[in-house]
């Protein structure tokens, strides 16, 4: 599936460049690389060598490094797209996985917590994922309540997730409601990590904005 989207990325590009000097700088960062095991990394090397040498020969094709950095651009979301779809497909086998096993040893007495922790990882991404093609507030709440009902509602990640959710799908009443249901569960152990963050989502459901997280969060790079 990555191989294609790379392809894809470089026709589109090449479509929307028509000046001899832009395909000429094209023709250089070769289709043929798609069907290469190392063809991302080439890309990028190709990128990064105008980037951080101005006088390369890469830039006799083409005289502004911000025609490199636009492709590069179009390279990363290329990466963040494979990203989310590897998270959601692990995070729907860890689903699978946890609902028809058992905790192990150190989890027995929290059973509840260790099955809701993957609904929650999910409902998370479909919730906030920067990437609107992934983005499914339905399925946000589905999962997310489920883990909060796991949990007796009692979990603040899950009702801060469950928040999120219905923010998502434009119910902010709801949002508003599970948003201060998890300000009211944190504790003192926790608070000093979430507080802030929590309160700006609040903020943010009451002028009626849905949540977004950082690719990080879900990319860990």
């Amino acid at each position: 599936m990555a191989d294609g989207l790379f392809k894809s990325l470089y026709d589109g590009f090449r479509e929307e460049h028509h000046s001899n000097q832009k395909r000429k700088v094209l023709d250089l960062i070769s289709p043929d690389l798609f069907e290469e095991p190392d063809g991302l990394l080439n890309i990028i090397e190709h990128c990064c060598e105008v980037l951080i040498n101005p006088h390369t020969k890469w830039k006799s094709y083409f005289h502004k490094p911000s025609y490199y950095q636009q492709l590069a651009k179009r390279v990363v979301k290329c990466i963040e797209v494979c990203g989310y779809e590897r998270y959601i497909e692990e995070s729907e086998e860890t689903i699978r996985k946890t609902m028809e096993g058992r905790p192990p040893p150190e989890w027995v007495t929290k059973e509840a917590v260790w099955k809701a922790d993957p609904l929650m990882a999910l409902a998370d991404l479909y919730a906030t994922c920067p990437e609107e093609k992934f983005r499914n507030g339905d399925k946000a709440v589905e999962l997310a309540s489920k883990a909060c009902e796991l949990t007796d509602y009692q979990n603040h990640s899950g009702v801060n997730i469950l928040a999120a959710a219905y923010a998502e799908c434009g119910n902010f009443g709801k949002a508003i409601e599970y948003q201060k249901k998890a300000i009211e569960l944190l504790d003192c152990f926790v608070a000093i990590y979430h507080i802030l963050d929590y309160k700006k989502r609040l903020a943010a459901y009451k002028k009626k904005k849905p949540w977004r997280q950082a690719s990080e969060i879900f990319l860990g790079y």
